[in-house]
């Protein structure tokens, strides 16, 4: 996963079949990086929107990420952010993110992706009982704050009917207090630890740094993000996000298939 693709943001802007292998790509890997877009703060919507439709959520339909004096969140301070997925207090988890930076002066700040489908599968294969402790055993994630209160029981690996992988549901700081037996909780507790330190190690985790007109897409409920800490007195950083779903992206790229075959016609 150290090898994240990376396409020219330009000729994704204008060229259509530059478009669709984009998309093509965002599906097949997770996670896409789109370098040289233009440094303004609209571009964290023009790009989704030629794919489709943003989702709104209780930070907003577009929120941004920078220091804050009075933070609620660390996101808005210049500590560390471990592996994480968004809003996995959410019935439905946002299946994409895009994050867009406008500016990254500072010393630090390197952005991480991890693929937890990678680490999920690397302890079904190395500690079957480990993972399907972790795949039935469900897990309360809250977020409480003056406007909101949302709150979701869910396993934080989710398998589908077919018994795939579908989702990781991976956010330590929202976990809720466990309840249970003193054995039971020892085992899930350790198991969870488990998880998050292969998550959180280099052994999946990859670093890079965004450059103002760098956009990072991935799937948020595959792909797991996180931050360096960083100095904000050495520099400004500046990032602008959005989310949406991932039927979005498999529309958008049934729309360019057949804007593709109309060109080819034509």
């Amino acid at each position: 996963f150290a090898d994240i693709p990376s396409i020219d943001g330009c000729r994704v802007l204008d060229d259509e079949d530059e478009f669709y292998y984009f998309l093509t790509t965002f599906i097949r890997y997770g996670a896409v990086i789109i370098t040289g877009l233009p440094a303004v703060p609209e571009m964290i919507e023009t790009l989704p929107e030629k794919i489709g439709v943003i989702r709104s959520s209780n930070f907003g339909r577009i929120f941004e990420v920078k220091i804050k004096a009075d933070a609620d969140s660390n996101a808005y301070t210049g500590e560390e952010l471990r592996a994480h997925t968004d809003l996995a207090t959410r019935e439905y988890m946002p299946g994409l993110q895009f994050l867009f930076c406008l500016q990254n002066d500072s010393d630090g700040g390197m952005s991480t992706l991890t693929d937890g489908f990678a680490v999920a599968d690397h302890i079904r294969n190395t500690d079957p009982q480990t993972f399907n402790l972790l795949s039935q055993t469900s897990i309360d994630f809250v977020n409480k704050s003056k406007s909101s209160d949302y709150r979701m029981t869910v396993p934080l690996f989710h398998l589908g009917r077919d018994g795939q992988l579908d989702e990781v549901r991976w956010t330590s700081w929202l976990r809720a207090p466990m309840r249970g037996s003193l054995d039971d909780m020892d085992r899930l507790y350790s198991a969870q630890k488990k998880a998050y330190q292969l998550g959180n190690s280099d052994q999946f985790k990859a670093f890079f740094k965004l450059g103002a007109g760098d956009m990072m897409c991935f799937d948020n409920r595959r792909i797991l993000h996180g931050r360096t800490s960083f100095d904000p007195a050495s520099g400004g950083r500046w990032l602008r996000g959005c989310y949406m779903e991932r039927e979005e992206l498999w529309s958008g790229l049934r729309m360019a298939a057949r804007a593709k075959r109309a060109r080819r016609a034509s």
